[in-house]
């Protein structure tokens, strides 16, 4: 037989490796075909000698702390992400002969997998808030210089009920739309965090719009809960329940427009044998 029963293929070229006992170097040749990356002795080679499965992994520039690099080496690693079934993460450390040719295939294994670093697509900026093991920045898409803001997560700090909350609060953002609850414009998963990308609402907290005051007055009262009531109907309709509503936990800009629910962290997926009337 010949490769071309493999399939068509993506993208191809030698890279070298450390061999794993002597950590001498050796030449490969990798061809990605469909979302594998295969690896042949020889270009010639119609058989590979081994295959790495491109779904769910995250492709880094970088040696990964190998001190052996030189000019002619450039280096990227792949590495599987264990995170959400519990398979321990393995990396690999490939090496091109040029930067121009590194980035190539960085790019290549990305288009396959999805899965783009935060930096890649975003530039992040000043710090909004800090929270137990998250972060929230501004950040500026650097496609359009559109402004969002992006909760950063540092998943290896979380404990396993910890990961079980976050992944319950990314289904939820995915699922809820309403015009007055944070929009989710996109989440990235990284090697070491997570990223969830929403809408900036510029005001900032509602706490900070009501700290030191007595009271509100009937319209303003009005203009803040209205919206508040209408986004906790809908969750509650969808059988979410937020479990959080507070001031520091819904957005607003002054005189209390854009209100939006934010932080789904604690919220809950009830559906199932609850039901609203």
């Amino acid at each position: 037989g010949n490769s071309g029963e493999l399939g068509a293929v993506r993208f191809s070229g030698h890279l070298n490796k450390r061999g794993k006992r002597y950590k001498g170097w050796k030449k490969r040749h990798y061809r990605i075909i469909e979302n594998f990356l295969y690896v042949f002795h020889k270009e010639k080679d119609a058989t590979p000698s081994g295959a790495i499965f491109l779904d769910n992994v995250f492709v880094k520039i970088g040696n990964g702390n190998d001190p052996n690099q030189s000019n002619d080496k450039w280096p990227f690693v792949i590495t599987s992400s264990g995170w959400v079934e519990g398979v321990e993460m393995t990396s690999k450390v490939l090496y091109a002969s040029t930067s121009e040719i590194r980035d190539q295939w960085v790019k290549a294994i990305r288009d396959v997998t999805g899965i783009f670093e935060f930096e890649d697509l975003f530039e992040k900026g000043r710090t909004l808030g800090t929270g137990h093991f998250s972060t929230v920045y501004v950040a500026k898409r650097k496609s359009d210089q559109e402004v969002f803001a992006v909760k950063v997560i540092n998943k290896t700090s979380l404990s396993e009920d910890e990961k079980e909350l976050l992944r319950s609060e990314i289904a939820i953002l995915k699922l809820v739309h309403h015009p007055n609850i944070i929009g989710t414009e996109q989440i990235m998963e990284g090697q070491k965090s997570i990223n969830i990308v929403t809408e900036l609402v510029r005001g900032g907290e509602l706490f900070s719009h009501i700290a030191g005051r007595k009271t509100l007055s009937e319209e303003e009262a009005y203009t803040l809960f209205h919206p508040v009531i209408s986004a906790v109907e809908y969750l509650h309709k969808m059988g979410i329940v937020h479990r959080d509503i507070k001031p520091e936990n819904i957005l607003c800009e002054e005189g209390f427009q854009n209100i939006k629910i934010a932080d789904f962290g604690l919220a809950k997926d009830v559906k199932d044998g609850l039901t609203y009337t």
